[in-house]
């Protein structure tokens, strides 16, 4: 089971920023995971809500669809921190991509649904042959919009997208995720770590081959819980305390 780290390393560096994702590779996290938003220049800035009041108090409020991405960077998005993080600003997520180690892997969250808009930057991004390439087989695409999900699966088959899940699927949700696992529709699941499925059920999704992955773990016994489940990805803030339950 691989350690991925919660926005970086969200519980000792400012979240989603630069720094934690190089912290996150320094306590040996296997990759992180961030949030991703379309700015009004259609760029993708790394930032979990859907403005800037949570992470730069005190300052100019800022709507991610409504500012362009250099608007956002103008902020101070670390000193909410720690003083000693006020150089950090909102990334753009080709810096991120940049900023990981040689074999990290990169969960995805998409915030934003422009689809062809998104699917365009994404282009540039991951496409090795471009001096930015960064390698597809390293990145997740995660959403809680299954349509959105299914899109980018379509268009780019070799892409992994997971559905997310907040709360525990009725039986008829789960068939039907079930089956789209099995058509390639989607490659897995990512699920919140307050419910569980059945065994029955994780048994049945990793014989289609599922990837499964699980949100935001930071207790080392329910790490290992997860392990025992057959899991392949957990996410949390403390991925140094879970390396050794992976």
């Amino acid at each position: 089971m691989k350690i991925i780290a919660h926005r970086g390393a969200s519980a000792r560096a400012p979240e989603n920023t630069l720094a934690a994702v190089r912290l996150a590779a320094e306590l040996g996290a296997d990759g992180v995971e961030v949030d991703v938003r379309l700015t009004r220049d259609c760029q993708l800035a790394v930032l979990h809500d859907t403005d800037t009041r949570r992470v730069a108090p005190n300052q100019a409020v800022f709507t991610a669809k409504r500012r362009r991405l250099s608007e956002l960077q103008s902020l101070d998005v670390g000193s909410w921190k720690d003083p000693k993080f006020s150089r950090e600003r909102v990334p753009a997520l080709g810096e991120v991509l940049a900023a990981l180690g040689p074999t990290q892997e990169i969960f995805i969250e998409l915030k934003s649904r422009e689809y062809d808009e998104i699917l365009a930057k994404l282009d540039r991004l991951l496409t090795p042959q471009t001096p930015a390439g960064f390698p597809a087989s390293r990145v997740a695409l995660m959403s809680f919009d299954g349509t959105l999900v299914r899109k980018f699966k379509k268009a780019r088959p070799s892409w992994r997208v997971l559905l997310l899940l907040n709360k525990k699927p009725t039986t008829h949700v789960f068939g039907k995720i079930l089956s789209e696992v099995r058509a390639k529709y989607i490659d897995g699941i990512g699920q919140n770590r307050t419910w569980t499925l059945t065994k029955e059920e994780y048994d049945s999704l990793r014989t289609a081959e599922a990837i499964l992955s699980v949100w935001t773990v930071d207790d080392p016994k329910e790490a290992a819980r997860w392990r025992e489940r057959g899991f392949n990805y957990l996410t949390s803030n403390h991925p140094e305390k879970m390396k050794d339950k992976a």
